[in-house]
């Protein structure tokens, strides 16, 4: 089932990415979290702060997936 996901505050720090490129993960990373199983339709997630180490040539989407696994991994710990 998919959930909304209200994303307050996204802050990206990742060496070599554009801002454009910072919004397009921020917002595949949206839709990974709203697209997610199991997850219940409305919780306040804590604020997270997560490290994901990517290979040097990892495209967007390859990010966004990486980003979006750490904060399940996360969620699944607090909930």
């Amino acid at each position: 089932m998919a959930s909304d996901v209200q994303i307050d505050r996204f802050v990206f720090d990742a060496t070599g990415v554009s801002v454009e490129g910072a919004r397009r993960i921020a917002v595949m990373v949206a839709e990974g979290l709203a697209s997610a199983d199991g997850l219940p339709e409305a919780f306040a997630a804590p604020r997270l702060k997560l490290v994901v180490s990517a290979p040097p040539d990892a495209d967007e989407a390859t990010l966004a997936r990486m980003i979006v696994a750490a904060a399940l991994h996360d969620f699944a710990r607090t909930m």
